[in-house]
């Protein structure tokens, strides 16, 4: 993406809408240009001329010089397209839309947009925009946005916003925390430029070392999930227009599409990137990884009030933390500094009657280089208008401390919020002033680094012939190829070709043929009614078990036959019976749904009838390694279940895990499954098996697990 670069280290920039009139938002970008002390040459043009700051507003596209890197529009959209072919002819290869008026206002503004996209094609150029406020660079002082910015603060963390609103927020956030800024993109539309191909670009950008991201709708998922996968920074994403009532805002403001939320959820914490919900989450995060990560959960908490050091001895519980016992020289070392002596030291390590910040110093050295010891939770409580000094001295040692020892100190100060504010402009160092947010960026930062080492895993090759799979799939004769679905016997070909085991089963279309069958399979067998217009054959009575005798199934079968005549009469036309080997053991449903922006899923859920009243379930984009099928199921509340309650023999998992990476790998692999019920799949002791089985074909509209 290195064709994006230029969008950033422009040496040349054109304004184009700019006038001398105070109330001229190009004039604005101008002015921003100035403030940030831009480092390269400004041309500001529009058609009455004029000059603006010392410098003459050309009238023309035509007038400026030859070697123009990028032009910024900010001009009544019906005028857009026109200078942006002109744009073409010039030669410049970056434009930066900030006019509103295209796709996201209605069918006169998406014929604009779609003759700037021919232009764009036409001329090689690349877009960022419409309908955005354009970029920022604190390394060079490019910035482009035309409301009035102050001084943006440089630092590490860039953020890609696709509305202008909310973007301006998150930079005044950030500077009130002095987090700092290496980027900040204004996506709007993305008519062309979208959030994959910044993703892609800041992932190997030098200056940003965490990428923030707000999102309105990811029309490309799952390449979006592709380039996530591969970013080895954090990336913090915000993605809103989770419900109906905001997807008409959104509609209206950025054309943004809705997805089915859980499956953008999945996406983002499998792609390794970290989803938040709110802008004071963000911020903490953005605290955080301005430390080394936490690379494991054994905290020491280090206080200078006991109350807090209980509270965070809750939190660090909540979130799954260890507290150590520190070794009894690092105890007696820092007992013997306190003054009254009635506090017995633990940790969390209660300072209460500690006033004395060489002590602090030499505690906080004694932790942190214990090799059982991850990180330090610091809450360092100080109400003195005296001597500001202190506070400051001991920032200052905690900063060179956790870059010396490569472990994060969380400091949560807890003082007078003006206290507060000064140190946090004093200090780049992260300043928390709670101890739940410290608590929890922590978790964030260990959680991120856990998932960062399961970025490259991959799913195994399965040799298989994909083409027979997919004639199955389709239907090899013209009345199969009209049916919307594949059941009973079909539905398990498809998926045996890929090697998931299922249930000893043969179809017959008599009652008597299914008593013959049961002889042979030997008992107890289960009796199923397989019909298109019996999804879900437990509503019709369609599934008896426990039968002994070759009588019995056959007495079923008839029954059954004159049940479904009387309540769906229409399933007779295909009515088929299933016999089936009855299995015991743990009953679960693995399915897949097809998402139009991510593609295939994997679903892992408890099965029979127990997944529509406990709607209990673990979802991942197919397809999954072994290591991701494995904590799929360690994810499944009641997951404990599978290894043996009270006495019972334990699921055979190894086989649990097999079919889960083998039927994701089908979904990813055959594009003519919409949907794939297996309801239930039995793990038994010795495998695990499919007993029921559903296809739904892309040609159907999908429906719901």
């Amino acid at each position: 993406m290195r064709e994006l670069h230029k969008f950033f280290y422009p040496e040349k920039v054109a304004v184009v809408g700019v006038s001398q009139r105070k109330a001229n938002l190009g004039r604005n970008i101008i002015s921003n240009l100035l403030e940030h002390e831009y480092s390269g040459e400004i041309y500001p043009v529009g058609p009455k001329g004029g000059a603006i700051y010392g410098m003459r507003i050309l009238t023309s596209i035509e007038e400026l010089p030859d070697g123009i890197d990028q032009a910024v529009i900010l001009t009544p959209a019906p005028t857009v397209p026109e200078i942006v072919e002109r744009c073409g002819k010039k030669g410049i290869k970056h434009i930066v839309i900030e006019s509103g008026g295209f796709d996201e206002y209605g069918e006169q503004g998406q014929i604009l947009a779609s003759s700037i996209k021919r232009m764009l094609a036409q001329y090689k150029m690349r877009l960022i925009g419409p309908n955005g406020i354009g970029v920022i660079n604190t390394e060079n002082g490019l910035c482009l946005p035309f409301p009035n910015l102050e001084r943006v603060s440089p630092g590490a963390t860039s953020i890609l916003s696709q509305s202008g609103g909310v973007g301006i927020s998150f930079i005044q956030e950030f500077n009130t925390e002095n987090i700092g800024i290496n980027k900040f993109i204004s996506i709007g539309n993305k008519l062309d430029v979208d959030e994959i191909d910044l993703l892609d670009y800041l992932a190997t950008d030098d200056g940003t070392k965490v990428i923030f991201m707000y999102l309105e709708g990811i029309r490309r998922g799952r390449d979006f999930f592709e380039v996530l996968k591969r970013v080895k920074k954090p990336v913090i994403i915000f993605k809103s227009n989770t419900s109906n009532l905001s997807a008409k805002i959104a509609h209206s403001h950025t054309s943004a599409l809705v997805s089915d939320d859980r499956v953008v959820d999945t996406a983002i914490k499998q792609g390794g990137g970290i989803r938040v919900s709110e802008v004071r989450e963000m911020i903490n995060l953005a605290k955080i990884f301005k430390l080394p990560l936490l690379k494991g959960k054994r905290l020491a908490v280090v206080s200078r009030s006991g109350g807090h050091a209980v509270i965070a001895a809750d939190y660090c519980q909540r979130y799954g933390f260890e507290l150590p016992d520190l070794p009894a020289e690092v105890l007696d070392r820092a007992e013997n500094r306190l003054r009254a002596k009635v506090i017995k030291l633990a940790n969390p390590m209660d300072l209460g009657d500690l006033y004395d910040v060489e002590a602090y110093r030499m505690i906080m050295s004694d932790i942190i280089k214990l090799p059982d010891i991850d990180g330090i939770v610091f809450l360092f409580t100080y109400f003195s208008f005296y001597d500001p000094s202190i506070p400051e001295d001991m920032i200052s040692y905690i900063v060179d401390l956790a870059e010396q020892y490569k472990k994060p100190i969380g400091l949560c100060l807890l003082s007078w919020f003006a206290e507060e504010q000064r140190l946090k402009k004093l200090f780049k160092f992260p300043i928390f002033t709670t101890t739940e947010e410290v608590i929890g960026a922590l978790y964030r930062s260990h959680e991120f680094y856990l998932r960062r080492g399961q970025k490259d895993e991959t799913a195994p090759e399965i040799t298989v012939d994909k083409f027979r799979v997919k004639k199955l799939v389709e239907g090899e004769t013209l009345d199969e190829a009209k049916l919307p679905l594949l059941l009973g016997q079909r539905a398990f070909e498809v998926i045996k070709r890929y090697g998931v085991k299922t249930a000893e089963s043969v179809e017959t279309s008599t009652a008597e043929e299914a008593g013959d069958v049961a002889e042979k399979l030997g008992y107890p067998v289960v009796l199923k009614a397989t019909s298109a217009k019996l999804v879900h054959k437990t509503e019709f009575g369609a599934v008896i078990l426990n039968l002994d005798s070759k009588e019995k199934v056959v007495e079923a079968a008839k029954n059954l036959m004159k049940r479904i005549s009387d309540k769906a009469p229409d399933a007779l036309d295909d009515l088929r019976f299933l016999v089936q080997k009855q299995l015991k053991g743990s009953e679960l449903i693995v399915g897949s749904k097809r998402d139009k922006q991510f593609g295939a899923t994997i679903l892992l859920g408890w099965g029979g009838v127990l997944v529509e009243l406990l709607k209990e379930s673990v979802l991942r984009l197919a397809p999954v390694s072994y290591d991701e099928a494995s904590r799929m199921i360690q994810e499944l509340r009641g997951h404990e279940l599978l290894g043996g309650f009270r006495g019972g023999s334990p699921a055979d998992i190894e086989s649990l895990k097999d079919a889960i990476v083998r039927l994701s790998i089908l979904v990813h692999e055959v594009d003519e499954i919409a949907e794939l019920d297996i309801n239930p799949l039995i793990v038994t002791p010795n495998g695990a098996y499919a007993v029921d089985c559903r296809i739904v074909k892309s040609t159907v509209d999908e429906g719901e697990f």
